[in-house]
């Protein structure tokens, strides 16, 4: 439907990959990811899509977003898990965050192809440095 949508009326539509490295005990991870789900959910437009892909592992799809937007909200995401760290038992818990960012071309013939970007940029990203944001556009050698 968004992808109809974007190739439609040419409107912008971005797919972010926001994935979360931690640690944590085997037993408190049910928890941690309960938290780590509530913060996204928080922060997430009602428009957006977001699905849990992995346990630590989320999927946006963001209608009426430009890549440039995209990056916005990944940084200000990552940004607040960073300088707010999830609090376990009385211990925060550190977390290291990586994204990957594909926007629709007109070219795409379906989702999946803005979701391989996607997964290639998070890739990156994770070799590249924690707490990275790759965009897929802006690398070609993805």
């Amino acid at each position: 439907h968004e992808i109809y949508r974007a190739r439609r009326y040419q409107a912008p539509l971005s797919v972010m990959l926001f994935e979360i490295d931690v640690a944590v005990e085997p037993g408190a991870s049910k928890q941690l990811i309960k938290r780590i789900s509530q913060r996204i959910v928080a922060e997430t437009r009602q428009s957006d899509l977001v699905t849990q892909m992995a346990d630590t592992t989320f999927l946006f799809l963001q209608p009426m977003t430009t890549e440039k937007n995209s990056v916005e909200v990944a940084n200000r995401m990552r940004d607040n898990f960073i300088k707010n760290p999830i609090i376990l038992n009385e211990t925060p818990i550190s977390l290291n965050v990586s994204v990957g960012i594909s926007s629709f071309r007109a070219l795409d013939a379906d989702a999946s192809e803005m979701l391989l970007r996607a997964d290639r940029a998070v890739f990156k990203a994770k070799k590249h440095h924690n707490d990275s944001i790759i965009a897929y556009t802006r690398h070609k050698d993805v």
